[in-house]
């Protein structure tokens, strides 16, 4: 009830707000009352589209803020070394009861 409540209040209010505002456009003289509402149109779109540009803006930074990584230089995978090279190789076989695999050290 506290939604439907506050949206008719809002209304209420938007209501009295263009009232006001159209009687203060009515007591401007007939010439300069067309330019008013020309420019009162154009300021509202032009308005609201930079305000959305804005709003888009600072979504896009705080993305861009929030899955920032660090600023490092990517490090380099560390070089491979070389396996060592043994003459001394050893076959390990299990016994056959056991099964299994062969196994070199």
């Amino acid at each position: 009830m506290g939604r439907s409540l506050a949206k008719g209040i809002f209304f209420i209010n938007l209501s009295i707000v263009g009232l006001v505002l159209s009687f203060a456009i009515y007591q401007v003289p007939q010439p300069w009352r067309g330019i008013l509402v020309a420019w009162l149109l154009i300021l509202a779109s032009l308005g609201t589209f930079i305000l959305r540009l804005i709003g888009h803006y600072y979504e896009y930074k705080a993305l861009q803020l929030t899955t920032k990584k660090n600023n490092q230089p990517a490090k380099r995978a560390p070089k491979r070394k070389a396996p060592r090279r043994t003459t001394k190789l050893r076959v390990i076989q299990p016994k056959p009861s056991r099964g299994g695999r062969h196994i070199i050290r």
